[in-house]
């Protein structure tokens, strides 16, 4: 079956958040072969942190970066699923936060960030950036991150997108702990 790489082969994919707080970087690398297979990573992960409680006194935060029509936003969509939730997930490119609640977990909101339109960080503001990063409660998909890397909770989860071939995506995930 067609998948990311290393879950089409039946390994299955752990992404471990217990030791969140440490200081140490790692780096897992997954080449998507499918639109879907890069939706299923992002649910994979979704799931993952659902099981997750949050050792952190500010909102758990995944900073995602590329290229248009890289799959970041599909990719939210899956980790969104992971996350229990079942309403249509679309782009906050125009409204620049969206939030849907979380059941059955420690954390009880997602808050999909779109960054792409802005012109400075401030801009945040208005939508209420600061009461969400404190909030250990949220999760955070932060699209277009790197227009806010200075504005971002302390070490979030980088995941970097790449166009590979049309529908062949390079996922780079970088785990701070």
């Amino acid at each position: 079956t067609e998948g990311a790489q290393g879950i089409s082969r039946g390994r299955p994919f752990h992404f471990s958040l217990s030791n969140y707080t440490e200081h140490v970087a790692k780096k897992r690398v997954f080449i998507t072969k499918s639109p879907h297979s890069t939706k299923k990573l992002g649910e994979i992960l979704g799931e993952e942190v659902r099981r997750h409680f949050n050792k952190k006194k500010t909102a758990l935060c995944f900073a995602l970066e590329g290229d248009l029509g890289a799959g970041k936003t599909l990719f939210t969509k899956g980790m969104a699923h992971g996350l229990g939730i079942k309403r249509t997930i679309t782009s906050p490119t125009f409204v620049l936060a969206k939030r849907y609640a979380i059941t059955k977990s420690h954390f009880r909101n997602l808050w999909h960030i779109d960054c792409y339109r802005l012109k400075k960080p401030t801009e945040l503001e208005p939508v209420g950036w600061k009461n969400m990063i404190r909030d250990p409660k949220n999760v955070l998909v932060v699209e277009w991150a790197d227009r806010i890397k200075k504005h971002l909770p302390q070490k979030p989860v980088r995941i970097v997108f790449m166009h590979q071939a049309p529908k062949v995506r390079k996922i780079t995930l970088y785990e701070n702990r």
